[in-house]
């Protein structure tokens, strides 16, 4: 977690129950977030969410300005994995990341810089022929 240069470590708790995804946060200085949804990246965003209305970001690749998840990715992986965009580029089985892998502040991003690079990764795709015949669920 990184706030303003501050740091602070989070503990982090994913798990099934009836179907449904289940996620819980808890740092020391901020309190615990939980969140239920039809797969873990949802549930990460709804958390992400919380944090970011206190300034909060976690430092995991599920919040990278460059990454997001397929349709294909959220049902194979319940959404623990998701790609590792790349503008002009399809995404491929190797740009899958974990979610929760650590990443570099300067990779993570809103929630709403996520979607804005997600449409520019698109609009990418469409100016590049070859990437846009191979069509990445979304």
């Amino acid at each position: 977690m990184s706030k303003e240069g501050c740091s602070l470590e989070a503990d982090l708790e994913a798990k099934t129950e009836q179907g449904k995804s289940l996620l819980s946060l808890k740092a020391n200085d901020l309190g615990t977030y939980q969140a239920s949804g039809s797969n873990f990246f949802e549930c990460f965003k709804q958390i992400r969410a919380e944090l970011e209305k206190k300034n909060w970001f976690a430092l995991c690749m599920g919040a990278a300005k460059n990454v997001h998840s397929s349709g294909m990715a959220l049902q194979m992986s319940n959404g623990l994995k998701a790609y590792r965009l790349e503008l002009g580029k399809q995404g491929t089985l190797d740009d899958l990341v974990d979610i929760f892998e650590p990443a570099m502040i300067d990779e993570i991003g809103t929630i709403e810089e996520q979607r804005t690079y997600f449409a520019t990764w698109i609009k990418s795709l469409q100016s590049n022929p070859q990437s846009a015949n191979d069509n990445m669920p979304s």
